[in-house]
């Protein structure tokens, strides 16, 4: 169990204090512990601009020790949260109430301040903020200023700092004190249990003097026995031994030779009732269907394309369009929502960015499309539970998902090639594709070259 810090366990045990059953703003208990009006703290998140402003009042801020410590604390208490959850001591969902919201205001003094044009009056005193990084009194004097988190950190706190919180009755086990052993007890079993073992060892010599002395010759007898057939098991293991070794060396020939490329195609409502014609005569191992598009869409044929998969005994995976001019966010929860709870041998989810995710009337900003593409993927994870799969082709992929990080998720890579390897994207060089799009069109009952391939046995396909 991790040791925790003294600050740590006050959290927890006030978190320990909450009733166990229901479910209450994670918020009103932050603004409990952390995000004081006393203890100059507040929080603003901007969920619709996907970015957080810790605020800290002037003295706090503009003394570069103190304001590392207030930092940190915070930094601190957003991988608790994340620790609490991920062990199960606590769980925050995120509603559809909470992810409608375009900003959320955190501190115990604030009065339900309203997202509007203009400043935003944030407690009784008149405070109000009409700048993401400042908060101004009546009089216009600065009095909280801010320090901005983005991109992962951004998400961190979204997912931990928003929503609604429900908290196990065992999270008390954490801070638990330890009953000290008996030590006197503890001692005199130990003595007894020695003294029993050398009983046991004095009562097993005695009878092997007994057996010896009276049995002798047949003891001899039996000797010779135990050696004549120690000779023959040794030689029978000598036999067994080189027989397991052939066989093991013709069954590994055998499993190298028989391991056959997975075949699978995806689908979508443009193909039809392409799914319905498929039959055991395809010798496909996997479908991937289009899931969602966007932060709205749903595409008509998924559910019946998702249900159907499982009918026919395949093992099925699901993608989601992406739409670079869309909150990356908002993509994720629809996605996910309409996805449902994976099953441990679906594939995990699938994200689909190329060309056309860009619209056309959408100017991109390759470093803000990236940033948002890993905002969408860490969701989608945390969410899920599952590690997402990226879908792209060589010349997208080298132009606009350069960052190394996007090398931690595996690749489904579309190049439309006769050649016996794929061309892949640079990130993915030094790590290899999962799947590979190998052509854009399936002929049924045919022996063409097969839509999407992937080279290992079939637990492979859905193993993260």
């Amino acid at each position: 169990m991790r040791e925790l810090t003294d600050l740590e366990k006050s959290w927890v045990k006030s978190l320990s204090e909450l009733p166990p059953a229901a479910d209450q703003p994670i918020a009103g208990w932050l603004e409990t512990v952390f995000f004081k009006e006393a203890e100059g703290r507040a929080l603003i998140i901007q969920a619709s601009e996907g970015f957080a402003v810790l605020f800290l009042t002037n003295e706090l801020f503009n003394d570069e020790t103190k304001k590392a410590a207030q930092v940190s604390q915070f930094s601190e208490l957003i991988s608790f949260l994340k620790y609490l959850h991920r062990e199960g001591y606590l769980s925050i969902s995120r509603g559809k109430t909470t992810r409608d919201k375009s900003m959320f205001f955190i501190q115990d003094a604030f009065i339900d301040p309203k997202n509007q044009n203009g400043p935003i009056v944030l407690n009784a005193k008149g405070d109000y903020t009409d700048n993401p990084h400042k908060i101004l009194d009546t009089k216009k004097n600065t009095v909280y200023q801010g320090i901005r988190f983005d991109t992962d950190q951004f998400d961190a706190i979204l997912s931990t700092c928003t929503g609604s919180l429900l908290v196990s009755s065992a999270i008390g086990q954490l801070i638990a004190e330890k009953k000290p052993l008996n030590k006197e007890k503890k001692t005199s079993e130990v003595n007894w249990n020695i003294l029993s073992v050398w009983v046991s060892i004095l009562s097993a010599f005695l009878c092997l003097f007994i057996y010896i002395h009276y049995q002798s010759t047949h003891h001899r007898r039996a000797l010779s026995l135990v050696d004549y057939k120690q000779d023959q098991l040794g030689y029978r293991l000598d036999s067994l031994n080189g027989h397991l070794e052939s066989l093991a060396s013709r069954q590994n020939t055998t499993s190298r030779s028989r391991q056959a490329t997975q075949r699978g195609i995806d689908v979508s409502r443009w193909n039809g009732d392409l799914l319905q014609a498929v039959s055991k005569r395809d010798l496909l191992s996997f479908v991937i269907c289009k899931a969602t598009q966007g932060k709205s869409y749903v595409d008509p044929d998924f559910h019946t394309n998702w249900n159907l998969i499982t009918e026919k005994g395949l093992i099925r995976g699901a993608y989601h369009f992406y739409d670079a001019s869309q909150d990356p966010i908002d993509q994720a929860e629809h996605f996910v929502t309409t996805l449902g709870e994976l099953t441990s041998t679906d594939i995990g989810p699938i994200l689909d960015i190329e060309p056309e995710s860009i619209p056309t009337d959408f100017e991109v900003d390759p470093l803000q499309l990236q940033v948002d593409l890993y905002i969408f993927l860490r969701h989608v994870e945390r969410l899920s539970g599952r590690k997402p799969i990226i879908y792209t082709d060589p010349s997208f992929g080298d132009q606009y998902l350069t960052n190394e990080k996007f090398g931690q998720y595996p690749l489904w890579v579309a190049d439309y090639t006769d050649a016996p390897q794929p061309t892949i994207p640079k990130v993915w060089s030094d790590i290899g594709y999962k799947f590979w799009q190998k052509s854009a069109s399936y002929d049924l009952h045919s022996d063409k070259t097969d839509l999407d391939l992937y080279n290992g046995e079939k637990a492979g396909i859905y193993e993260d």
